[in-house]
């Protein structure tokens, strides 16, 4: 059965939006029940750098839903298939030419069903050509320029 990526991505955009920063998970809690499908969404974090708090705080809230959701059962769809979250993430290092490589490796090896954009505007100009050119979805959350929006992604929202 094919799943429509942005039943799953838009609902995603604007719950991470509303919790962004909230309260620090527990990250051994964050693993889906083996009832339904899982949908593994990849992202990266920078550990380290300029970044470091708030791309944490975009994490945080990203963890959290996903830990919320699992518990709750995940999300049922309107077909009764049940969609279960895991996550895979990599260590950005607050750099873009490691993001673009670790978003590269998401998509490619990972084989992650879709992404969530890096903190700040820098980092997300160098990985979201990469998920649309490969035509893998990509949410952002963490940056805000209009003009990094302007360059006609069919993949890419903001």
């Amino acid at each position: 059965m094919k799943r429509n990526p942005l039943a799953i991505a838009i609902p995603l955009m604007l719950l991470i939006m509303s919790i962004t920063g909230c309260e620090q998970p527990d990250f051994a809690q964050i693993t889906p029940t083996p009832e339904g499908t899982v949908v593994t969404i990849g992202f990266t974090t920078s550990l380290t750098g300029q970044y470091l708090e708030k791309s944490t705080q975009q994490t945080n809230g990203i963890l959290l839903w996903i830990k919320q959701v699992n518990q709750a059962g995940g999300i049922r769809l309107a077909t009764g298939e049940v969609i279960n979250l895991a996550y895979k993430t990599y260590d950005d290092g607050s750099d873009a030419a490691i993001a673009a490589e670790m978003y590269e490796k998401l998509i490619t090896t990972d084989a992650v069903d879709f992404l969530i954009g890096p903190y700040s505007n820098e980092l997300t100009a160098a990985t979201a050509p990469i998920a649309n050119d490969t035509g893998k979805i990509f949410v952002s959350a963490g940056a805000d320029s209009d003009a990094l929006f302007r360059n006609n992604y069919t993949s890419v929202y903001q």
